[in-house]
């Protein structure tokens, strides 16, 4: 018997290829996020995210994370070294909150002229954990949402545009900076005296051990699937109090999506959930460690 993190394993298996991600990098939003604004594009990208399946903030600010190293790193001599130039460009750049090289209107239009695509599954693989139930913020493992698991089920998910949204940050950052620092551990640019060090910075729990390299933002989505599972009266009664909350697998809520469903006869359940035109929805996230983030690995 199949169990619900199964049934998420298989979806994920399935959406992250037709994403263009890498389930070793692919993090899913829980629930979807939409995008409405150049701050709601950004903020994922200024966002330190934590190693779980599920795309969540570390509590480090990229901005910020990067802002301390530089700040801390000891200067080379002569003005194209890279660590001057990072520091002149933060002082430059002064108290702005952060930005990135592509904003939510020339997103709007390169997710208009994105490809459409889509996908569909049928049914189990192996486990993960932390993942909602059949509606936002339930638990996986109780009885309607194992009933769904354990029963076979047919989805199919298409989006009219799909875009696999990479910006890089803007004058304020510096790439070859960050790598220099990365590339010598316990020696120049680091600064002895510090409490800044490579550990804290790029180790396992470091403020940069992870970036968020891009976003997977969709428009028009479109989603239906009928489980076998037989809900009785009671358990129907559950789930209709909960549609507006937002269903698996993208627990769009009611401002965000149209969610629809239905039952039949012998209490099978029919969910459609779409989402309009012309408002980009962000699904999934690439994660990287800091070496493959700065193209060294």
């Amino acid at each position: 018997m199949a169990t619900f993190d199964e049934l998420q394993t298989l979806l994920l298996n399935r959406a992250f290829p037709a994403f263009g991600l890498s389930r070793t990098t692919g993090q899913t939003y829980q629930p979807a996020t939409l995008i409405g604004s150049d701050q709601t594009l950004w903020a994922p990208f200024n966002t330190i995210p934590t190693a779980a399946p599920i795309f969540a903030p570390s509590g480090s600010a990229f901005f910020s994370a990067y802002s301390d190293v530089i700040t801390a790193l000891l200067p080379g001599r002569g003005q194209l070294d890279p660590i001057n130039v990072a520091k002149r460009k933060l002082a430059d750049w002064g108290s702005k909150p952060p930005t990135w090289s592509i904003n939510y209107a020339t997103m709007q239009s390169l997710l208009a002229a994105a490809p459409k695509t889509g996908f569909s599954f049928n049914n189990p693989a192996p486990p993960t954990s932390g993942f909602w139930g059949l509606w936002a913020s339930s638990p996986p493992a109780d009885g309607i949402t194992s009933l769904l698991a354990a029963e076979s089920l047919d989805m199919t998910v298409s989006f009219a545009n799909l875009l696999n949204f990479a910006p890089t940050p803007s004058d304020w950052y510096l790439s070859s900076a960050l790598a220099n620092a990365y590339s010598n551990p316990g020696r120049a640019p680091w600064d002895p005296t510090s409490s800044i060090t490579w550990d804290t910075t790029f180790g396992p729990g470091g403020t940069l051990a992870r970036m968020t390299a891009s976003l997977i933002i969709v428009d028009a989505l479109e989603i239906s699937y009928t489980s076998q599972a037989l809900y009785t009266p009671e358990r129907q009664i559950a789930i209709l109090a909960h549609v507006q909350g937002g269903l698996w697998p993208y627990y769009l809520d009611h401002s965000g999506a149209t969610t629809s469903i239905s039952f039949d006869a012998s209490g099978r359940l029919t969910v459609t959930i779409t989402t309009a035109a012309g408002q980009p929805v962000a699904l999934a996230a690439a994660v990287l460690s800091a070496s493959a983030y700065l193209g060294l690995s």
